[in-house]
C-alpha cells in the first residue's frame, strides 16, 4: 500500500468512528502529519514504541518543531498491526486512545513506518490538534514522505554479522528519514511564504 493510500484510510476510519457519535470529521493536517511522522519514524529505526522519542522529545515539543502553534495536541501510537483497520481497532478498544480519536479535535496527522529488522516491524503515529494554526491543508498538496517500505540488510548472506547488517540498515534509513525532512521542511516554509504574500496582497 503507497503512503498516500494508508494515510487517507487512517482519515477516513477515524472519521467513521467519529461519526457515529455524531462528532464533525477531522481535516489532514501537514505540521501534525510531520510530527506523526517523525516519532513512527523514530520508533521503527530505534526499536520500541512509546511517547517520548529517542532524542527525549515529547509529543508537544514535536508537534512545536513542525511548525504547530496550537495550545491542544494529543497522541496515539502503536506498533506490530499490519494494517489501518488493525491499528484503529485496536485503538478503540483502549479508553485513552479512543479519548483521542473521538476528542474535541479539529485536525489531524498520521503516519506509518516499517523495519524488518526491529521488533514490531510495523510503527504507527496518530496526531491530533486543534487551534493556532489550525487552517485547513489541502490533502492533495501535503509532501507524502512516509517511510514505509522495507529497510532489511542489503546483504543477502544469512551468515553475515548482524551487527554490521544493522549498521547498513540505520544508515539507509538515516539517510531516507533526513530527505523526508528535507522536504517536508521546505514545502512548510514555501507554504508560510504564499501565506505571507497573500496578506500582503490584501492588506493585512
Amino acid at each position: 500500500m503507497q503512503p498516500r493510500d494508508y494515510l487517507a484510510s487512517m482519515l477516513e476510519r477515524v472519521n467513521q468512528e467519529r461519526a457515529t457519535k455524531n462528532l464533525p470529521p477531522l481535516r489532514m493536517h501537514s505540521t501534525l502529519q510531520a510530527a506523526a511522522q517523525r516519532q513512527a519514524n523514530d520508533m521503527a529505526a530505534n526499536n520500541f514504541m512509546g511517547h517520548q522519542g529517542s532524542d527525549g522529545s515529547k509529543m508537544a515539543q514535536r508537534a512545536a518543531a513542525a511548525g504547530f502553534t496550537g495550545g491542544a495536541v494529543a497522541e496515539n501510537v502503536a506498533a506490530g498491526q499490519k494494517d489501518v483497520n488493525a491499528v484503529v481497532e485496536s485503538w478503540m478498544k483502549s479508553p485513552g486512545h479512543r479519548r483521542n480519536i473521538l476528542g474535541d479535535y479539529t485536525i489531524f496527522g498520521a503516519a506509518y513506518a516499517y523495519n524488518r529488522a526491529s521488533k514490531y516491524k510495523h510503527s504507527w503515529t496518530q496526531v491530533f490538534g486543534r487551534g493556532g494554526n489550525d487552517d485547513i491543508d489541502d490533502e492533495n498538496d501535503i509532501p507524502w514522505t512516509s517511510t514505509g517500505r522495507d529497510f532489511s540488510p542489503e546483504s543477502t548472506d544469512e551468515n553475515s554479522t548482524s551487527e554490521h547488517a544493522s549498521m547498513r540498515q540505520k544508515q539507509r534509513y538515516d539517510e531516507d528519514t533526513t530527505s523526508n525532512f528535507a522536504v517536508l521542511r521546505g514545502w512548510l516554509v514555501g507554504k508560510h511564504h504564499r501565506r505571507v504574500v497573500r496578506q500582503i496582497g490584501r492588506g493585512i
